[in-house]
């Protein structure tokens, strides 16, 4: 749900501070919430959880070639699976549709 106008809670005397015309950087450590709700896309939900897996996955391989990583070294075989997985099934699992 997009609002409009947003009034960010801050952590200066606990009053609401309207902090919209802001940068992430200009707010620093100030923002403590901008609402209940997770702001989602209208289209958050058009992919599957493995459709999101797969795109996870080949955009973390791309991160860890430009690292200059050895994908088929043992140890690294297999990473951006897990990392996908990670996303979707533990760390963002509260966002399923």
């Amino acid at each position: 749900m997009k609002q409009k106008e947003i009034t960010l809670n801050t952590r200066l005397n606990g009053d609401t501070t309207d902090l919209s015309g802001l940068s992430a950087e200009e707010i620093g450590n100030e923002h403590v919430s901008t609402g209940i709700e997770t702001p989602m896309r209208k289209d958050a939900f058009v992919m599957s959880d493995d459709e999101k897996m797969k795109k996870i996955q080949h955009h973390f391989r791309e991160i860890m070639e430009t690292l200059g990583l050895d994908l088929t070294d043992d140890s690294l075989k297999g990473t951006p699976e897990r990392v996908a997985k990670m996303y979707i099934k533990e760390i963002f699992s509260g966002l399923s549709g």
